[in-house]
């Protein structure tokens, strides 16, 4: 055998890498009037123990741009929907859904679970009046 198939044979990666969990977004339509969804939080599963790790918007953030004082509302939605993702049980509401749970191949849950709420829950972004901005003097 050659030297670079020796290489290849100690290093070719596997076709079929090791699921580690799985991970789903929670979606919120807020009015069903209008159909709009929201992402409001993810779920990450370990595949080894089947532990879950939940994380939703805990304030209305961004959510009272678009909603005023409803924006509460959603909140609480989130709330049940985390309860439920928790105990692995459907949505409570027909305006709560989980999305298709898709694998991960590599990290802890808790670390997917904390990396797809920043990427995928953008309405958990603090408004700019709630960072801390010196006040203009005038």
């Amino acid at each position: 055998m050659s030297i670079f198939a020796t290489i290849l044979s100690d290093t070719a990666p596997s076709s079929n890498p090791a699921v580690k969990g799985l991970v789903f977004v929670i979606r919120c339509m807020p009015d069903i009037f209008t159909g709009e969804m929201i992402n409001i939080g993810v779920c990450a599963i370990d595949g080894a123990t089947g532990s879950r790790h939940v994380q939703v918007i805990a304030s209305p953030g961004r959510l009272k741009c678009f909603y005023g004082d409803d924006a509460a509302l959603v909140v609480n939605m989130a709330q049940a929907a985390k309860e439920a993702a928790e105990r692995a049980l459907p949505p409570p509401s027909l305006q709560l859904i989980f999305d298709k749970p898709t694998p991960y191949y590599a990290g802890s849950a808790e670390e997917i679970m904390s990396q797809a709420f920043a990427d995928q829950v953008t309405v958990a972004l603090p408004n700019r009046e709630d960072a801390n901005i010196a006040p203009v003097d005038g």
